[in-house]
Order: structure tokens, then sequence, then C-alpha cells
């Protein structure tokens, strides 16, 4: 059995689906990166307004700021693949100076009970790249002095506007992949310079295409199958 952690969302976490012989030791989801290395908040939160427990849990982590501490456990004896669409999110700062990721399930919890809130840290914001850059060299710092940097691979994606079997998306859909693509070019940039590109996965034109029919919906981020299975086509490069 491969033992994998993942740290992003469904298009890493997916492929695993596909293939039983992966064990997926943790799944840190729905927290950014520049919340994982702020200060958590002093204010209190009631996590009982969030029913499902994985995203009851995942909020949990992004407040408390657990999700980091568990990131590098995970990392000190598996492989950990990482990806950044998390950054498409907007960030809440608090009044006590800490940084949340302003997910579905924090603004429903804002929406029932309000979040004390100093300001919004916009998604493609310059603010948000320099406070990224900041967070990630606190990463790679950390994982340099525990020697775990040839464990992370980074799952290199981008959003597409293409969907399988024909169909468009709408306007709207594409400006904002179009905008969430060129924040992840930036965040890649920025990773490129720590990160060997033998530890990157890469993908050809012809898998990055949406699927119709994928079990979350329709999205420039839910992807035909042979997305999933050309990651985990390149993963099993290392565990050689």
């Amino acid at each position: 059995m491969k033992r994998i952690a993942v740290y992003g969302g469904c298009c890493s976490r997916d492929a695993f689906g596909f293939d039983n012989s992966y064990s997926v030791v943790n799944y840190i989801a729905r927290t950014s990166v520049v919340s994982m290395f702020s200060p958590p908040p002093k204010e209190s939160f009631d996590y009982s307004l969030v029913s499902s427990p994985f995203q009851k849990r995942m909020v949990q982590a992004d407040v408390t700021k657990t999700a980091k501490d568990s990131l590098f456990r995970s990392l000190s004896d598996n492989i950990l693949i990482m990806d950044f669409l998390v950054e498409r999110l907007d960030l809440i700062e608090t009044p006590s100076g800490g940084i949340l990721t302003r997910t579905t399930e924090l603004a429903k919890i804002n929406k029932i009970k309000k979040i004390p809130t100093r300001r919004t840290i916009r998604r493609f914001s310059d603010e948000k790249k320099e406070l990224f850059k900041i967070a990630w060299n606190e990463f790679f710092a950390k994982a340099q002095q525990l020697g775990v940097v040839d464990n992370i691979v980074i799952n290199k994606l981008f959003l597409t506007d293409r969907i399988h079997g024909g169909g468009v998306f709408e306007e709207k859909d594409k400006r904002f992949a179009a905008e969430v693509n060129d924040l992840l070019v930036f965040i890649y940039r920025v990773i490129e310079k720590d990160i060997s590109y033998k530890q990157f996965i890469e993908y050809p034109d012809s898998v990055l295409m949406a699927n119709p029919n994928h079990r979350w919906g329709l999205s420039p981020y839910h992807f035909v199958d042979e997305f999933y299975k050309f990651q985990l086509d390149k993963l099993s490069s290392f565990y050689k």
C-alpha cells in the first residue's frame, strides 16, 4: 500500500478513487497557505452551524491553525501532493489579527452568526500575493529544517474553459477561470525557486478538460477521468 497525504482539494484527492493501492493518510482541505501560517484569531466560533463532520473539521483546522502541524506530521514519512486552488478564495482578517480562509462553510457561519471582521483580503490582490510568498517561505523553511523537501509533489494544474463532448462555460466562469490561472502562474513561479521541476506534475492540454458528468458537478476544475489517471501515473514514479 502506497501512503499519500493530500493538501488541496478534489483535483488532488479524487484521483485515489481510481486506484486502491494508495492509502490517503491525511487530507487537508479548504485552508489557504496564508491562513495556515498566520496566528489563530482570539474570537470564538460556533462550529455547530456546519452540519458536515468533514467540513466542520476543515473549518476548525483553518481557524485554530492545527492544519500546519498536521501537514508536517504527514510529511515526515509520507509523500505529500499539494495543489493551490484554495487560493482562489478571499481571506478574512478578524479584529484580533487572525486570518481565515473565506470558504463556503465559513460564509455559512457568518450569515447566521456574524464573524467579527476587520477587513477582507481579496483573492487576486497584490496583498494576497505578497502574503502567499511570506507564508510559502515559512512553509519551505520548515520543510528544509525537517529534511522532508523531497517528499513534496506539486500538482501543477490549471482551470479549463473546455467541456468534454462540447458545450461552453458561461462568460463569467471563463473570466473567473482566467483570473485563477493568472494567480496560479504567480504561485508556481514562487514555488519553482524552491522545489525541483522533477517534483511537479504537469498536464497535457488533452486531459485538462471539464467532465460534464463529474460526481461534484460541472466546473472548470472538475476534470475528465483521464486527468486523474495521468496524475496517478506520474505519482507512481515517486514510490520507486
